[in-house]
């Protein structure tokens, strides 16, 4: 026996069944989509208040400082890519809120720099033409004197323009330092001989304990002059009378490399942290400047040209320091 069976499908109902699933799917996909346009537009709209008020801030801060209003400060917890902003603002804002003040320093010092040696040299030229008796000086000693005093207010104004000059070379890239080989030990006694009578005159001892038969190093002896009457200035400056100042040296190798490490070392009052981290920046001065200092206080353009020549000849310069127990600023140079 054998059954046959028949299966028959009606086209239109299967159509009709798939357009219904189909319209059911689509109505699904559209609900879907909706619900995600409306998600999306909440979030955006959370994102876009979250990160809208931190730059209006920012442009609001900006603005002030725009008005001169420098040292604002933003405050943000997040370290986010806004916080790395927020964060770099703030650093931007303290900076110039350094480098105002020290604008405002170096305008003071150089009017004091500039001032106050024009100021003697008018004062000794009156002097000297208020003794002339018939074009001639009535009494010659005294017109020597007022010649030395205004030759030394002279000297001293030139020495402010050569450091601003310095400077200048230095930021353009034109700080030129002609290096042959040279002996560090005879150009250290000359600056030693050359403040000798200074630091007689502040009780002050000053010596050069470099090693006469020591190796030639590489260098600028002019340069190289110009570091130790910065650095042995900058030590009779602090040092009371009673106390120290000397030059000393020590050499060693790196690599196949030999190397002389020069000290200027003082028993002056010494400085802290703060003051020798700032110490090379241009027109900076530390807190020990306004202690007491005798003297021109100078514009902090010394250290950072010292720092500037030592880097040309390849080597760097450091400070070890602490307050009451004395100064050591050292620099090294190749040797041959």
């Amino acid at each position: 026996r054998s059954v046959t069976l028949q299966i028959v499908i009606s086209q239109s109902v299967l159509e009709e069944r798939i357009e219904s699933e189909t319209g059911r799917l689509r109505r699904d996909l559209m609900r879907l989509f909706g619900i995600a346009i409306i998600i999306g537009f909440i979030f955006s709209d959370l994102f876009a208040r979250r990160l809208a008020k931190p730059l209006a801030n920012l442009s609001a801060a900006a603005a002030e400082i725009g008005k001169g209003k420098l040292g604002v400060r933003l405050e943000w917890d997040s370290q986010d890519e806004i916080g790395t902003l927020v964060e770099g603002f703030n650093h931007m804002s303290q900076r110039l809120e350094e480098l105002d003040a020290l604008k405002k320093d170096f305008v003071s010092s150089v009017t004091h720099e500039l001032r106050s040696p024009l100021g003697a040299i008018e004062s000794f030229l009156n002097l000297i033409e208020s003794k002339l008796v018939n074009g001639q000086p009535a009494n010659p000693a005294q017109f020597l004197e007022y010649m030395s005093r205004i030759k030394i207010n002279v000297k001293r104004l030139t020495g402010f323009i050569t450091d601003l000059l310095d400077v200048a070379k230095i930021e353009r890239g034109k700080m030129e330092c002609q290096l042959r080989p040279m002996k560090v030990q005879e150009v250290a006694s000359e600056v030693v001989q050359f403040f000798e009578a200074k630091s007689k005159e502040q009780g002050v001892t000053v010596l050069n304990r470099l090693d006469p038969q020591l190796a030639d190093v590489h260098g600028d002896p002019e340069r190289v002059r110009q570091v130790f009457v910065n650095l042995i200035s900058n030590a009779l400056k602090f040092t009371p009378a009673g106390g120290h100042v000397w030059v000393q040296g020590e050499q060693y190798r790196e690599g196949n490399q030999r190397y002389l490490e020069v000290a200027v070392a003082d028993t002056g009052r010494g400085m802290d942290e703060e003051d020798a981290r700032n110490l090379f920046q241009k027109f900076a001065q530390g807190k020990n400047v306004n202690l007491g200092v005798k003297g021109p206080k100078g514009t902090g353009l010394g250290l950072f040209i010292v720092k500037s020549i030592v880097e040309a000849h390849g080597g760097k310069v450091t400070v070890r320091s602490s307050p009451g127990k004395g100064t050591q600023f050292l620099f090294n140079l190749k040797m041959s």
